[in-house]
């Protein structure tokens, strides 16, 4: 199920973000301002849900750090490195990326 719940997020991020706006409050809880909300749903939708779910999880978002000498390594990777592992592919990655791949019409 939380497998079906990614792929859902991952195909259709602006639907997702109307359901958790209007069915939860979990982008309240992550955003004070409702004006961040709709910036991020126009556009970086899946980098909003993401830092939302970081925030959410109570994790520090004070930036990109892998495991190195000067933090102790743990089992689960660091929530930070998630958020911009998100906003590289999202802004990267073309949305409409099957009309690139069709060829024109003779």
């Amino acid at each position: 199920m939380p497998c079906l719940l990614l792929l859902f997020t991952l195909a259709f991020p602006r639907l997702v973000m109307v359901l958790l706006f209007l069915l939860s409050n979990f982008l309240q809880r992550a955003y004070n301002s409702l004006l961040i909300i709709v910036l991020g749903f126009i556009f970086l939708p899946l980098t909003t849900i993401v830092y939302a779910w970081v925030v959410n999880s109570h994790h520090p978002v004070e930036g990109l750090h892998r495991s190195g000498p000067h933090r102790a390594r743990s089992a689960e990777p660091p929530k930070q490195l998630a958020l911009s592992e998100w906003m590289a592919f999202e802004s990267f990655v073309p949305e409409n990326s099957t009309r690139t791949l069709r060829r024109p019409r003779a």
